[in-house]
């Protein structure tokens, strides 16, 4: 009976390292058409690709120009005394000019405008693929977790029946058999609660990215592969190929273009057109040029230094923006050290759990240990094993969101780096 009992508690060990022997892949992530598919129907996305619209139409606008053409005129009947009643009419057209210098202005205004719109885009894709990335790992670990709690309980159940026939041969005590029994009805609970939470998780993914094929079965990870670049190279990467750090540059040259526009307007453009008059019925007419200027005052001068400061906020928002990106890059670098740094002691710790487990089941063969001892080398070593597994995951992620923050990862041909 003890042979029985030994085979349960194998099992547990085959059970649990079986990810091991089957089919597995480098990195455990959807495929990138599948991603970008379904990274680019999230509605963060799509507000940005109409928001990118908008601003080939804003660049174009401030081509153009803000004037245009007016069309006035006026008709009455005039009353002279000793002469009699005369009718009049008078006619114009006019339109704004811009003063030199601020059409060249508007226009580098709306190049800032095309190229912020791109980085929008780029930037709203990396974000809703670092989201797809964390809810992506949230429901591989979810799986794990749910593996990992199923494997123990089958194996502690069918302990449970070995140890149950043993007690009827009082081969064991019965307390070493509520034991078995306790620890088993305390791996079915936590196997329910974890096989809900995982249907959750997977639910949630669907959810957040209903174009994203998920597969039935989780892909299973080999062990993290070291990039080929060095990691403390990553951090420079990083900060080089960010879409926020280029938005904030863009947002001060803009600013800046319009504390210059400001100055300019300091000056109003004058308004120039024809106008024609007919009076007494067509005796006398009329053809010439008008000109109106607004004179510029303490209004236009506040509007330009108001344009000044809000330059100097931007140049300050740029330089926190570069710190913040700055850090991200650095704190990337250190997950990644630290899950490759650890990922050998933990998975050494894997191997050594399974050889323990092994001893221990032919040690109770031997009669050298009970039950009690076996149990809590199978759930010790089941935990060890486990261990190994999220700890494979977390550097996967640590990696993959290495690669995306470098937009080496899921990053669309129209996503330039050079900016």
């Amino acid at each position: 009976m003890r042979i029985l009992l030994g085979l349960a508690a194998i099992s547990a060990f085959v059970a649990l390292t079986a990810v091991e022997a089957g089919e597995s892949v480098a990195v455990p992530l959807p495929p990138p058409e599948a991603a970008l598919t379904a990274i680019d129907e999230r509605p963060a996305v799509r507000e940005a690709l109409a928001m990118q619209e908008a601003a080939v139409s804003r660049a174009r606008a401030l081509d153009v120009g803000p004037h245009e053409f007016t069309l006035g005129g006026g008709w009455h009947e005039r009353r002279v005394d000793d002469e009699g009643d005369f009718t009049e009419w008078d006619a114009f057209i006019t339109r704004g000019v811009r003063l030199p210098g601020k059409a060249g202005i508007d226009r580098s205004l709306g190049d800032l405008e095309l190229e912020s719109a791109a980085n929008d885009l780029a930037d709203a894709r990396h974000g809703q693929a670092l989201m797809l990335l964390a809810a992506w790992f949230r429901w591989l670990r979810a799986e794990v977790d749910a593996d990992h709690d199923r494997e123990v309980a089958e194996t502690l159940s069918r302990t449970v029946g070995a140890a149950r026939r043993q007690l009827e041969l009082g081969e064991t005590s019965r307390m070493e058999f509520e034991l078995a029994e306790t620890e088993a009805a305390r791996a079915a609970a936590a196997a329910t609660r974890s096989l809900i939470a995982s249907k959750q998780s997977r639910r949630a993914l669907q959810t957040a990215f209903p174009a994203l094929p998920i597969p039935r079965e989780p892909p299973r990870s080999s062990q993290p592969l070291v990039p080929e670049r060095a990691l403390p190279e990553w951090s420079a990467l990083i900060v080089e190929r960010s879409h926020e750090i280029r938005l904030a540059e863009l947002a001060t040259q803009r600013a800046r273009l319009r504390a210059e526009r400001a100055s300019k307007d300091r000056w109003p453009d004058p308004t120039v057109g024809l106008r024609m008059l007919d009076e007494r019925d067509g005796a006398e007419d009329a053809l010439g040029v008008v000109v109106s200027m607004p004179l510029p005052g303490r209004y236009r001068s506040a509007l330009a230094a108001e344009s000044r400061q809000e330059a100097e906020a931007a140049a300050a928002r740029l330089e926190m923006k570069r710190r913040e990106i700055g850090e991200i890059a650095q704190q990337d670098v250190a997950d990644a050290q630290a899950a490759l740094a650890g990922w050998p002691n933990i998975e050494k710790a894997a191997a050594q759990a399974a050889s323990y487990l092994r001893k221990a089941e032919r040690a109770y063969d031997l009669g050298e240990i009970g039950l009690a001892t076996l149990l809590i080398s199978v759930i010790s070593a089941s935990e060890t094993i486990y261990e190994e597994r999220q700890a494979r995951l977390d550097a996967q992620e640590a990696l993959a969101r290495l690669r995306k923050d470098a937009h080496e990862l899921w990053a669309p041909e129209h996503d330039d780096h050079d900016h």
